[in-house]
């Protein structure tokens, strides 16, 4: 994840290439100027003294150029057309241009470390969160499988003594025992439409239909057959409740 955008990425990479070619061009520059600047190699002492031909030639040595006289002629060459504050000029620019992108380059590489480390941390954050939802909502299961288990096991319909009536007791103290759990532990509770009530889409949930002739009836509840459950604290509901609704015959 880069914290540049593209168009700040292109702006980035241009700077570098703008940078490269003037790099490439001060080089040249330079180049000319070392080759302008270089001196000559120093003639010998041969070379210095006229030359035999010349003098066999009757030439008086005299008028023969000497070796720093001919050094001077043969060498000389035309000046730089930059002088060395233009030169110096172009350097410190070029050493500016390129301190400003390398504080941009430090900048990007110390955010990007920045957001990795801070990602990291939420990554291991989020599953520490989890974990412990994960955990409180174990104990609770195992709360409630507990619980089941204890009344699963004293209902023996194949014992001397089996009363279903206490067997019945049993089961409706397991279902209350969860609901008051729910209420108690995540606000939510139970409800349960009674007959008559407007049917509410948002609540209930039809599952069977049954006609009337009576108009008032149409569009009612007519049987509670499962209750739903909802957040006594944002009236939100979470699990609709199951109902047979009245329709008017045709």
């Amino acid at each position: 994840m880069s914290i540049f955008n593209n168009e700040e990425m292109t702006r980035l990479r241009d700077d570098v290439q703008t940078l490269q070619k003037q790099v490439h061009d001060l080089r040249e520059v330079l180049d000319k100027v070392c080759e302008h600047l270089t001196p000559p190699c120093t003639p010998s002492p041969s070379e210095a003294e006229a030359s035999p031909a010349m003098v066999e030639n009757g030439s008086d040595p005299e008028t023969v150029p000497n070796a720093e006289e001919r050094q001077t002629t043969e060498t000389a060459v035309p000046q730089s057309p930059l002088s060395d504050g233009k030169v110096a000029d172009a350097l410190q620019a070029l050493a500016g241009k390129m301190e400003s992108l390398g504080e941009k380059i430090d900048t990007a590489a110390y955010q990007e470390k920045i957001i990795r480390d801070m990602h990291q941390e939420l990554v291991q954050l989020k599953k520490g969160l989890i974990e412990d939802l994960k955990k409180d909502y174990l104990a609770d299961i195992l709360s409630i499988c507990e619980r089941m288990g204890d009344t699963d096991r004293h209902i023996q319909p194949d014992a001397p003594d089996y009363d279903a009536q206490k067997a019945k007791r049993l089961v409706t103290n397991t279902y209350l025992y969860i609901r008051d759990h729910l209420a108690d532990e995540y606000s939510v509770e139970y409800f349960e439409p009674s007959a008559g009530e407007s049917y509410d889409p948002k609540a209930h949930r039809a599952i069977r239909v049954v006609e009337t002739d009576e108009i008032d009836k149409g569009g009612t509840v007519a049987e509670c057959i499962a209750g739903g459950f909802r957040n006594c604290e944002t009236n939100r509901v979470l699990r609709q409740a199951r109902i047979a609704v009245y329709r008017k015959k045709a």
